[in-house]
């Protein structure tokens, strides 16, 4: 009905998602409110983000790429194995308030990838 582009949904999320995630690296005072604000924003531009990526996805993709689908669902459980392993190494050289700066930085190039999709 609104005829919104894809890449715009997944732009947008990931906007909301760094700007979130770059901000806890900051914050120093102990409110609960700051924290709710900060980790629902992280989980809207994660939202976003995926949603974004499963129309895309499954907009691109035809019956005979069965077999994409079953890697698609794959790399999911793979980020959970990457992702603590390379915490685990930024926390051997810099403090923990730094992991969230340098997620922030990863996930911007996240700008790259969404640049490269074709609608």
């Amino acid at each position: 009905k609104y005829h919104v582009k894809k890449t715009n949904i997944m732009t947008l999320g990931l906007i909301i998602i760094i700007a979130s995630t770059t901000s806890i690296a900051f914050i120093k005072e102990p409110s609960l409110s700051l924290w709710a604000l900060i980790l629902f924003g992280t989980r809207v531009g994660a939202s976003f983000v995926e949603a974004g990526a499963e129309i895309y996805f499954f907009s691109k993709i035809k019956d005979e790429d069965a077999d994409l689908i079953s890697i698609y669902r794959d790399m999911n459980p793979l980020a959970y194995i990457i992702g603590p392993a390379l915490a685990t190494l930024v926390f051997l050289v810099l403090p923990f308030n730094y992991l969230f700066l340098i997620l922030g930085i990863i996930l911007s190039s996240g700008f790259y990838f969404i640049h490269k999709l074709k609608n």
